[in-house]
């Protein structure tokens, strides 16, 4: 009687089949796609286009929430480390004091700290970093953490985000790429370049003013 002790030896002296010998191929395979992913310098922008991309995903979802449940959001955005996070604080009674979603009970200063503790932040992508944070085109910050607000109407405040790459070798500054959102309808873009706001000039002013505004037609 083959035992199947014996009949493991036996299978294991016969070799892999054809299945496992092609399954081993396919791990080895995407091993090696993984490694030439990090060792390519032309992923480290893909890397930065998806992470445009998905704060700009995220800036939608954001707006959406805050409208839904007439309650305003954050997006948090976390430039000394590198990462960002969704917030929202819990509902609150008519007097503006904040209950607890499950059972209704008003919660203490602790609890709100715990409540907002709780909510967890994303990392940006290996090798990608924010570098400046444009409200309204006037301010701007780098180093900080910044809280843009989300108001239960939809609207917030014009930004423009801005993420740049690790330095590829040989190149002196990492590519660029920057999110912008539109205060008033919410869209948002990703732009494969640092975006700036652009400035108002004598042309746009005639057009909101008409022809009677100062200096229109001369």
């Amino acid at each position: 009687m083959v035992t199947q002790r014996t009949h493991l030896a036996s299978r294991a002296r016969r070799g892999f089949t054809l299945i496992e010998t092609l399954m081993v191929l396919a791990v080895l395979g995407l091993m090696g796609a993984l490694m030439m992913t990090n060792m390519d310098g032309v992923t480290q922008h893909e890397r930065l286009r998806a992470a445009a991309r998905k704060l700009a995903g995220t800036s939608d979802y954001l707006r959406s929430v805050a409208a839904g449940t007439k309650r305003s959001c954050w997006l948090d955005i976390d430039f000394e480390r590198s990462r960002y996070r969704f917030r929202q604080d819990p509902p609150q009674d008519p007097y503006g004091r904040f209950m607890d979603v499950d059972d209704g009970h008003l919660l203490d200063e602790s609890e709100v700290t715990v409540w907002r503790e709780n909510q967890e932040w994303e990392s940006l992508p290996s090798g990608v970093y924010f570098r400046r944070h444009w409200i309204n085109s006037k301010q701007f910050y780098e180093k900080k953490t910044i809280s843009v607000e989300y108001q239960p109407d939809g609207t917030l405040d014009s930004f423009i985000l801005w993420l740049q790459s690790a330095a590829e070798e040989g190149s002196k500054d990492g590519a660029w790429f920057s999110v912008q959102v539109n205060g008033l309808s919410g869209q948002s873009e990703t732009h494969d370049y640092a975006a700036k706001f652009a400035e108002a000039n004598e042309s746009d002013f005639t057009q909101v003013m008409g022809n009677d505004a100062p200096g229109a037609g001369k």
